[in-house]
């Protein structure tokens, strides 16, 4: 297991410390289930952007009319559209 020192303000860490207290956990724990957290959606977002822009530099888009369309159609589905 490898060690991180991070600097928190006293709100976040306040509020750190009210979490693992309500959940019996440590406050290391939270934070290193924050980090996870955090480090594996940041990853995530990026392969995606990556794949994206990917995609577009191969002509593979939409236009503002086929998203508007697709939203649209979503709106409906879930009971959104006026």
């Amino acid at each position: 297991m490898a060690h991180l020192t991070v600097t928190l303000s006293e709100q976040d860490k306040a509020l750190l410390h009210s979490i693992a207290t309500e959940t019996r956990r440590t406050d290391e724990d939270i934070a290193a289930a924050a980090l996870k957290s955090y480090v594996h959606w940041q990853a995530e977002y990026l392969r995606r952007v990556k794949a994206g822009l990917a995609a577009a530099e191969q002509g593979q888009v939409v236009t503002n009319d086929e998203l508007n369309a697709l939203f649209d159609r979503l709106d409906q589905e879930e009971g959104l559209a006026p």
